[in-house]
């Protein structure tokens, strides 16, 4: 089926398709045809395809976290952060008790050793204050629907008051989240 505006014949978009690793990043890209396509202006040029690379949610540890009473404390993103989508961002508990924390959130990695021990891993745009109650601290985050935001990486790190790290604090690891389209 064809159709005609302002002079152009247009095709019909998605009679082709193919799918493929085509940029090299071990993720599934789309390749649509549009056989039949005409423009006057591209000088009788026949046919289109467009191109959409993949783009799912991606979470990665990184560096190494600081003890406290119970060692490491945890810090997991189970879903990643999809594209309008309800996130959660599960920061794990080093002490016996309740205490307080941060959630530090940046745009990049950093690797900012304290005079007391431990690292920072995010070079922080943001520092979010949290409780955590118990074992952990759910929080949780609705991506916009925007998909300008595909590919952005978000580092986040979780901090807590422990009285059993040494320095009083104990992190967690490094979290990389690539935020994605889950499709």
């Amino acid at each position: 089926m064809l159709w005609k505006t302002d002079g152009a014949v247009k095709g019909v978009f998605g009679a082709t398709l193919a799918v493929g690793n085509y940029n090299g990043d071990d993720v599934s890209d789309w390749v649509v045809g549009q056989p039949g396509y005409y423009d006057a202006a591209l000088s009788g040029t026949t046919g289109a395809i467009y191109t959409y690379a993949g783009c799912p949610p991606r979470r990665s540890s990184y560096g190494s976290g600081w003890p406290g009473t119970l060692g490491v404390p945890s810090i997991v993103c189970p879903s990643g952060l999809a594209i309008g989508a309800v996130c959660d961002v599960i920061v794990g508990n080093s002490t016996s008790a309740a205490t307080l924390g941060l959630v530090l959130l940046g745009f990049s990695d950093a690797s900012i050793s304290r005079p007391r021990g431990g690292t920072l891993l995010v070079d922080a745009t943001w520092w979010i204050p949290i409780a955590i109650p118990g074992a952990t601290c759910d929080l949780v985050v609705t991506m916009p629907d925007d998909e300008s935001l595909c590919f952005t990486d978000v580092f986040v790190q979780g901090l807590e008051a422990d009285a059993g790290a040494v320095g009083g604090i104990s992190f967690t690891d490094g979290l990389e989240l690539t935020i994605g389209l889950d499709l």
